[in-house]
């Protein structure tokens, strides 16, 4: 009658315990928006009020170089030195790659070179930029 009534009891408490990891990760992934806004403004601030460009055609002006996909050879999919630290807002951003990525982004990517080649690991960013922001 025990294990019935602790079944039961698990069974209502599941669903809530989904829903605040759901609002926990949200608030994350906020606070990372939020965290790479503050990047930016750090950055216009040192740069006469520049904004970094949003093209990838432009690398010594965008805030980002590289483009995301699920290509397995790509490696700023899967690789945080190919593009991520080598972003004028790494420094900004408290040189975390956490803060280009929303936790509750579950996308992957399996790398066929490098150290991960073969894994299943996470791919690094999913903050992107509207390509009409910045400029020179």
């Amino acid at each position: 009658m025990v294990i019935a009534i602790i079944g039961v009891l698990a069974s209502l408490l599941l669903p809530a315990l989904g829903k605040a990891k759901l609002k926990a990760q949200g608030l994350q992934c906020l606070n990372n928006h939020r965290q790479l806004g503050l990047a930016w403004r750090m950055y216009s601030d040192d740069q006469a009020e520049r904004l970094p460009m949003a093209s990838a055609f432009r690398p010594n002006l965008a805030w980002i170089t590289g483009l995301l996909d699920f290509d397995p050879n790509n490696r700023s999919n899967w690789d945080v030195t190919a593009d991520l630290q080598r972003s004028p807002l790494w420094p900004y951003a408290g040189q975390s790659a956490q803060v280009f990525k929303c936790p509750a982004d579950r996308s992957v990517v399996r790398p066929t070179t490098g150290r991960f080649a073969g894994q299943v690991v996470p791919r690094v960013r999913s903050m992107s930029m509207n390509i009409w922001v910045g400029g020179g």
